[in-house]
């Protein structure tokens, strides 16, 4: 059975950037920015960490993956 694809995945194929992933909706990310605080440390054991922590793997990789002698034109789309 294929799997359904988010409004946010429709999106990002719509527009040809990649999709980063999803994250729950937790009141703790919510009271970390608010405080200032790191959301992983402050909420190590909270369901969301390991959404984050998987965009921001996938973040890193798609840095990880660019050229730094080259630009990127951000203004065509």
């Amino acid at each position: 059975m294929a799997r359904t694809r988010t409004h946010s995945q429709r999106m990002a194929s719509k527009f040809n950037v990649p999709y980063l992933g999803s994250l729950p909706m937790d009141p703790n990310l919510t009271k970390a920015c608010e405080r200032g605080e790191s959301f992983q440390i402050s909420f190590a054991g909270s369901p969301g960490v390991a959404a984050f922590e998987a965009v921001v793997a996938q973040i890193t990789a798609s840095c990880a993956a660019v050229d730094v002698g080259t630009s990127v034109d951000v203004t065509s789309a």
